[in-house]
């Protein structure tokens, strides 16, 4: 699954005016400092806070559940265990070695070797609004060929499956998208909790779920805020004493802040901000 984009929980202008600060010499640190504290309380919860979307696969038990990576949910597009085939694709050129087709998050990449020398075409899944304009893409590539399903000619390309590198030499490789939505489960959105209760096929990866979770920023908790808030400008007053931070990218010193600012998450530790995450955390204690 693709890795989720941080987004900060707290804007830059709310962690200025937090720590005090009215001049924009600091805003490139500030906004850095921003990223950097979402993403530690992000790890603390075991979610990401900010909603955003996401797509995920994963491997049904036979059981009722599918637990999804992030709550609160607040939507799912999405939820299905089967795939159709739209597409597929076939090098024939009749001189490569080998020949693979891959699926990416935004790519069909297709690769031949050739005499010892591999050649790579990546084809733009979003740039194609059809499966027939990708057949057409694929097909100015010379010695690749595309077949599309009829039913599926006017579908989107963007819903194929993430697969690896599979062999297309010589042969056709289908291309898959998830079918339908299942229609019986029930959504709890707290626990990040799909309840079907008929049963999730057992699979590797077989369940596929396109879902929105997390908070609008004007609709973050307050405790979260003013967690994120306190932490921001913690960092932002260890960067003040340690010039050396500021002088060579807090990026690259990312691990150093995170160090200093870890006795915050502690269970004993008297800091406010531990309190505050508390009860927002995750638990990971899941039937089946």
């Amino acid at each position: 699954m693709a890795i989720p984009e941080i987004l900060g929980i707290i804007s830059l202008e709310d962690a200025k005016r937090y720590a005090g600060v009215t001049s924009t010499t600091d805003d490139r640190l500030i906004d850095e400092l921003v990223q950097q504290a979402s993403q530690m309380i992000n790890g603390e919860l075991g979610y990401n806070v900010i909603s955003q979307t996401y797509k995920e696969y994963h491997s049904g038990s036979g059981g009722p559940n599918i637990w999804l990576a992030n709550i609160p949910v607040t939507s799912v597009d999405l939820a299905t265990t089967g795939r159709d085939i739209p597409m597929s694709v076939n090098y024939g050129g009749g001189d490569a070695s080998r020949a693979t087709a891959e699926i990416t998050s935004t790519l069909l990449r297709l690769r031949k070797r050739v005499s010892g020398v591999t050649t790579t075409s990546e084809l733009t899944l979003a740039s194609s609004a059809t499966f027939t304009a990708l057949e057409t893409a694929v097909e100015l590539l010379t010695g690749w060929t595309a077949t599309t399903t009829t039913s599926f000619a006017n579908y989107t390309p963007s819903e194929l499956v993430i697969r690896p590198a599979m062999s297309a030499n010589d042969r056709d490789l289908d291309l898959q998208i998830p079918q339908e939505c299942e229609t019986d489960y029930e959504i709890h959105g707290e626990a990040g909790r799909l309840y079907n209760p008929y049963l999730w096929d057992a699979g590797n990866k077989n369940v596929y779920v396109e879902y929105t979770a997390g908070y609008l920023r004007s609709e973050v908790p307050y405790d979260l805020k003013s967690a994120c808030l306190e932490l921001c400008k913690f960092l932002y007053d260890v960067v003040q004493h340690d010039a050396s931070i500021k002088e060579e990218e807090i990026g690259d010193y990312s691990y150093k802040l995170a160090d200093m600012a870890g006795s915050v998450f502690k269970e004993d530790s008297n800091y406010s901000i531990a309190d505050k995450l508390a009860p927002y955390k995750r638990m990971f204690v899941r039937g089946m």
